[in-house]
């Protein structure tokens, strides 16, 4: 009998614990669902055109997929680390849930060491760097956010971000404003919208 939960914690709604069930093809289409390109760091400029630096995602959005998918019953443990000159390494062995049992990726991070942060902030980048391999190996593509110029924004988006304007400034949006508005990514325009809305 298979038995479906209510919650993201695996409790149905008597409080009765039970275990999620999923074909290890459906878990491998969740891994490969791109991850939100407006969390990506150092993203597509508007202004410049360009992308501030090479996009990458926080270890934080990455922890999130994990436990979306696997709750409670991924772990992460640290296999080997170590110090050689101003590079700092460490050895990860990320555990997930498959059909026939627990599973594992290993993977290598490395950070470089900076005499003011000290050896504890190092060691915390590499096994954050580490993490985000063994995820990438999983199937969670989070090393590169995208490649290229992103979709543009749509007429349609525009319409809507100037009426939104209009509705909670009271006043037609300023032509500087619009000009920016009109270099901003696809993207850009639907996280700068639901954020306008939420403000209502």
């Amino acid at each position: 009998m298979t038995t479906t939960i209510l919650n993201h914690n695996g409790y149905s709604t008597n409080g009765t614990h039970v275990e999620k069930t999923r074909t290890d093809t459906e878990t491998m289409a969740l891994l490969r669902k791109p991850l939100p390109v407006y969390r990506a760091k150092g993203f597509w400029n508007p202004e410049k055109q360009a992308h501030d630096m090479n996009p990458y995602y926080k270890i934080g959005d990455v922890q999130n997929r994990l436990n979306d998918i696997f709750d409670i019953k991924w772990k992460l443990e640290i296999i080997d680390k170590g110090k050689v000159g101003a590079d700092i390494y460490v050895q990860v062995r990320l555990h997930y849930p498959t059909e026939q049992g627990m599973a594992f990726k290993d993977a290598f991070g490395e950070a470089i060491y900076n005499e003011k942060l000290g050896l504890g902030v190092g060691y915390k980048s590499a096994t954050s760097d580490a993490l985000k391999r063994a995820a990438d190996y999983l199937g969670i593509k989070c090393m590169d956010a995208f490649v290229g110029p992103p979709e543009k924004v749509t007429e349609e988006q525009i319409d809507e971000v100037i009426s939104l304007f209009r509705k909670t400034r009271g006043y037609q949006m300023p032509e500087e404003k619009l000009d920016i508005l009109r270099k901003y990514t696809s993207t850009q325009a639907d996280a700068l919208i639901t954020k306008m809305k939420e403000g209502e």
